[in-house]
């Protein structure tokens, strides 16, 4: 289906497949393990996106197929980002408006990274980022919180492992 199909899909990492998931080395010597959530398929027929938004697990991302570019925003700017001068919404109350709407948390979903509108959306103007490029066998961690947008090239597939934070 990955390769001759349009699809879109997360889910769960099949049963087999889990066994070739692994956190590397370098995160087996601490709290990681204990604490593993989740591991998360990420599988994408070509060129989609996030919205920019933050998670509550640290996690790790690593591409099998295809390309990512990841932008980051450091969460110390959380009033910045979530506010309206960044297109901020929060999806509980745009839910009120528009009852079919399925998104959850605060996110930027009314603004386009790849040609962002600074006179729309002048609060990105003064933020710094930063931003990864992934390609197969690369990995990037992505921490609690910290907000972030990915853009997936082409067909691509990707596993993210999430676990918690010893201290929650």
């Amino acid at each position: 289906m990955y390769n001759s199909t349009d699809c879109y899909a997360v889910s769960s990492v099949p049963g087999p497949m889990g066994n070739d998931v692994h956190l590397p080395e370098f995160l087996q010597c601490g709290y990681a393990e204990s604490y593993l959530d989740t591991n998360n398929l990420w599988m994408s027929s070509g060129d989609t996106k996030s919205v920019i938004h933050n998670d509550d697990q640290d996690n790790l991302n690593c591409v099998f197929s295809g390309s990512k570019r990841l932008i980051f925003f450091h969460p110390g700017n959380k009033s910045s980002i979530e506010s309206k001068e960044c297109g901020g919404v929060i999806a509980d109350e745009l839910r009120q408006e528009h009852p079919q709407y399925e998104a959850y948390g605060a996110f930027n979903g009314n603004i386009d990274v790849d040609d962002m509108d600074l006179i729309k959306y002048p609060g990105w103007n003064s933020l710094p980022w930063w931003d990864a490029a992934l390609e197969p066998g690369d990995c990037v961690f992505i921490p609690t919180y910290w907000y972030h947008h990915v853009n997936s090239k082409g067909r691509s597939m990707a596993v993210n492992s999430w676990w918690w934070r010893s201290d929650h």
